[in-house]
């Protein structure tokens, strides 16, 4: 009788390693399932997002009419991720088109009518989940000759191979001094532009120039009210842009390229979502930059402008825009002795009549 109880009273050692091990595999087995449950579940949160800044964007610009047109603009915070703002055109200015970016100050230039845009006073920026990226399809055609806009690809891309039909490029928002005013000239992004009172996509082709205040440096000007104390910066913007008494270096001081309250945004009718630690994976990255989450470096005093962390990735800064491009596309990349992994990266048309986002299938 006691014999009989004491062997229902517990397990052996034999039988409790048996327990052990089957739950390890089914444990190893459910991380990747579940892995895989949350990165879809952030891809369809991400792609529910972009939707809803486009359409926020042209519902902006069917509005708008007889006023200008309107946009979603997307900027990038380290820590934090993408944004899109929507922006509302308020006018034109005449700014200096330089042929490329030799640091800080103006080194001289042709002037070149910019539109000016500014975030649409009642319209709340749309996060996009952290970890997720976005980039834009621009035309090669749209990198040549002078325009200030990502000037660093063609010195980025080997002479030694055909040219690539265009590039995706990042939105290039933060990484500039905050403390230098006239150190504007390295934030660039892109922008999906609607046409006011129709909410098509534009014909328009030329960047324009995007008001994103910093509140880190003295933004004022002689006799002009200090934009980040402005109560609507849109009637601020209207009315600076008009005033007749300004000067144009000091209009161009607040509303030029090189100032480091505005971003220089390209227009584009495709866009691409992927995780960033998908796209480091395939180029052969040692992982992310921990400040900023991507490839890129955090801005420093010595470093004001979008440079590649070499330290995870080393691959070269030539041949790095391409092979991103080739990697969202579903290409195969260049001068890569990894193993080619399949891409992750979503591609979207945008139709041009209602801004839905067309998902285009490799």
């Amino acid at each position: 009788m006691s014999r009989l109880r004491a062997q229902r009273g517990g397990y052996t050692l034999l039988e409790l390693l048996v327990v052990i091990v089957i739950a390890s595999l089914l444990v190893g087995l459910a991380i990747p399932a579940f892995r895989g449950i949350l990165s879809s579940s952030r891809r369809s949160l991400a792609e529910s997002k972009l939707q809803q800044a486009l359409y926020a964007a042209r519902d902006a610009a069917t509005a708008s009419v007889g006023g200008g047109d309107a946009a979603a603009v997307f900027f990038f915070e380290p820590g934090r991720g993408i944004r899109v703002l929507t922006c509302i055109e308020i006018g034109s200015i005449d700014d200096v088109i330089t042929g490329g970016i030799t640091g800080s100050g103006s080194a001289g230039g042709n002037p070149g009518r910019r539109d000016v845009f500014v975030p649409l006073t009642g319209f709340e920026p749309v996060q996009l989940p952290s970890g997720v990226g976005v980039r834009g399809f621009a035309l090669g055609s749209l990198f040549a000759g002078p325009s200030n806009w990502y000037e660093g690809l063609e010195t980025r891309t080997p002479s030694n191979v055909p040219p690539e039909p265009g590039y995706w490029v990042f939105p290039e928002t933060a990484f500039y001094r905050a403390d230098v005013l006239n150190a504007g000239e390295t934030r660039q992004t892109f922008m999906v532009r609607f046409t006011a009172g129709e909410g098509t996509i534009s014909r328009e082709s030329r960047r324009a120039l995007v008001l994103s205040p910093s509140t880190s440096s003295d933004s004022s000007v002689a006799e002009v009210e200090d934009l980040n104390e402005a109560d609507d910066l849109q009637l601020w913007a209207k009315q600076i842009l008009t005033r007749v008494d300004l000067l144009p270096e000091e209009r161009l001081a607040i509303f030029g390229n090189e100032s480091v309250h505005t971003v220089l945004a390209g227009p584009v009718t495709e866009l691409s979502l992927y995780e960033e630690r998908d796209l480091a994976r395939a180029l052969g990255a040692r992982g992310l930059n921990p400040d900023t989450g991507t490839l890129y470096l955090p801005v420093t005093p010595e470093r004001d402008a979008p440079e590649i962390d070499l330290s995870i990735y080393n691959g070269g800064l030539r041949i790095l825009a391409r092979n991103t491009s080739r990697w969202i596309e579903g290409r195969e990349l260049l001068r890569t002795q990894r193993p080619q992994t399949d891409s992750t990266a979503r591609v979207f048309a945008i139709n041009a009549f209602f801004g839905d986002l067309v998902e285009i299938t490799r």
